[in-house]
C-alpha cells in the first residue's frame, strides 16, 4: 500500500497526474478489504485531491476532499488537512476571500495554531497567505509571505507541500526571486538552486479562475437552479439591462458563451 502511495507522491513531484491517479487505483484495489488507519487514508485521499485538481477538474477534487473527511465534519470542526486543501482549491476557484480567512494569523491555518506534524505544512500556508494578500492589493505583504514560505521550506526541508500550494501569483514571485529576495542570511548557493527547482516545471494546479463578484456568484447560483432572466432580475431587484451586463462580464471571466456553459464551468471550478 505504501509503495503505491509513494508512486502517487512521485507522480505529483514529476507533474504527471495521470500516473498518480493510476497509482491511486492500484492502491484502492490492494487495500479494498484491509483495515488502515483513518489518518493514512485521508493523506492518500488528499494526494488524490491534488492529482485531480492538476487535471483541471477543481469541482471533482473538492467533492473528493469533502468525502474523505465527511465523518469528522459531521461531528466537529473541520480537520486541519481538510481546511488546508480546501484553501488550495479555493485559490484555484478565485475564492480569495476564503483563502484570506483560512490563512489569517488568527484563522484555522494561522501559524500560531500549527503544532506537531502540522508545522510541515507551514510553507504551504504561507504561500497561500501570500496569494490572498496579493489579490487583496497588499503586494508588499504578499512578497514577505512568499519569501517566508521559501525560507521555512529550506529550514525544515519540506518542499512537497510548497509545490502543491504553488499558485500563479507565487510562481510569478519565484521567477523574479533571488537570494536577496528572501531577506535573510541564507546562503545564496542554497537558495538559488531551490528556487530553480521549484520553477523547473509548470505549477501542479495551473488552472485558476479570476475572482467573481458577489453579484456574479448570486447570478450563477440562480442560473444553476434554472431561473429565467426575467426571474433573476426580479429576485435581485435589477433591470434586465443590468443583468445583461453582469452576464456579459461573467461569460467573459469564465470564457463561455451561454448560461449552460457558465454553470458547467463554475461546477468544474468548484464555485457552485
Amino acid at each position: 500500500a505504501h509503495r503505491h502511495y509513494v508512486r502517487m507522491v512521485c507522480a505529483l513531484a514529476g507533474g504527471d497526474p495521470g500516473e498518480g491517479l493510476r497509482a491511486y487505483d492500484d492502491w484502492t484495489r490492494l487495500t479494498a478489504d484491509a483495515p488502515l488507519p483513518t489518518r493514512f487514508v485521508q493523506q492518500v485521499e488528499c494526494q488524490r485531491v491534488i492529482l485531480i485538481a492538476a487535471t483541471g477538474d477543481i469541482g471533482t477534487a473538492r467533492a473528493v476532499l469533502d468525502d474523505a473527511f465527511i465523518q469528522e465534519r459531521r461531528t466537529g470542526p473541520r480537520p486541519f488537512l481538510h481546511t488546508l486543501y480546501a484553501a488550495r482549491l479555493d485559490a484555484a476557484a478565485g475564492r480569495y476571500d476564503r483563502v484570506n480567512l483560512a490563512t489569517d494569523p488568527h484563522g484555522p491555518l494561522g501559524e500560531a495554531h500549527l503544532s506537531g506534524m502540522q508545522t510541515r505544512y507551514a510553507p504551504a500556508v504561507l504561500a497561500l497567505r501570500g496569494t490572498a494578500l496579493f489579490e487583496n492589493g497588499d503586494i508588499e505583504g504578499a512578497h514577505i509571505a512568499f519569501a517566508r514560505a521559501v525560507r521555512r521550506a529550506i529550514e525544515i526541508q519540506e518542499f512537497f507541500a510548497l509545490v502543491a500550494a504553488e499558485t500563479p501569483q507565487f510562481r510569478e514571485w519565484l521567477l523574479n526571486a533571488d537570494g536577496s529576495s528572501l531577506g535573510s542570511a541564507l546562503d545564496p548557493s542554497i537558495v538559488v538552486p531551490v528556487i530553480a527547482a521549484l520553477t523547473a516545471q509548470p505549477p501542479l494546479i495551473s488552472r485558476q479562475l479570476e475572482p467573481l463578484t458577489t453579484q456574479q456568484l448570486r447570478i450563477l447560483e440562480l442560473l444553476s437552479h434554472g431561473h429565467s432572466a426575467a426571474a433573476i432580475s426580479r429576485m435581485l431587484s435589477i433591470s434586465s439591462n443590468t443583468l445583461k451586463t453582469h452576464l456579459r462580464m461573467l461569460y467573459r471571466r469564465l470564457d463561455v458563451s451561454s448560461r449552460q456553459q457558465a454553470v458547467a464551468m463554475a461546477q468544474e471550478y468548484g464555485v457552485l
